[in-house]
């Protein structure tokens, strides 16, 4: 299943809060094109290091 950026960030807000997921599967995002509309996924990726944004909630920025 292809998920999108704001799923993937959503399902890395879960694993990091819950110390029993060691590992998962949180690439599908980079399969696809960012839509226009989503200005800042809420996390950035460096190798295959993921860092979650400290802005409040999912940390997404979003223009509709």
């Amino acid at each position: 299943m292809a998920e999108s950026s704001i799923a993937i960030c959503a399902a890395a807000h879960f694993a990091a809060a819950h110390d029993n997921v060691k590992y998962c599967d949180l690439d599908s995002f980079t399969m696809f094109q960012q839509p226009d509309w989503v200005l800042n996924p809420g996390f950035t990726t460096s190798g295959e290091t993921m860092t979650l944004s400290e802005r409040p909630g999912l940390g997404l920025e979003i223009n509709l």
